[in-house]
């Protein structure tokens, strides 16, 4: 990551590439059948889709991977 440390609650264009490559590094793209990550910061089904497994994969239950960020994905991720 590159961008500037902003401390916004919304997640920008350069902090989305970043998550999008942790993503794709650590394996969860994959893991979650969605193959590589375009490095795009566009966080639509593909990229909820492994940040479910992300969150799934280290205990914080984000229900099915679906690629839809319902209630219990977002719960997951205020964990």
């Amino acid at each position: 990551y590159e961008g500037p440390i902003d401390h916004k609650a919304d997640v920008g264009g350069p902090t989305a590439k970043a998550f999008q490559n942790f993503l794709n590094v650590k394996g969860y793209a994959a893991r979650a059948g969605v193959g590589k990550l375009k490095l795009d910061g566009d966080l639509q089904t593909k990229s909820v889709k492994a940040t479910q497994q992300w969150l799934n994969d280290t205990g914080r239950n984000a229900g099915r991977v679906d690629g839809d960020p319902g209630s219990q994905t977002h719960a997951a991720w205020n964990k």
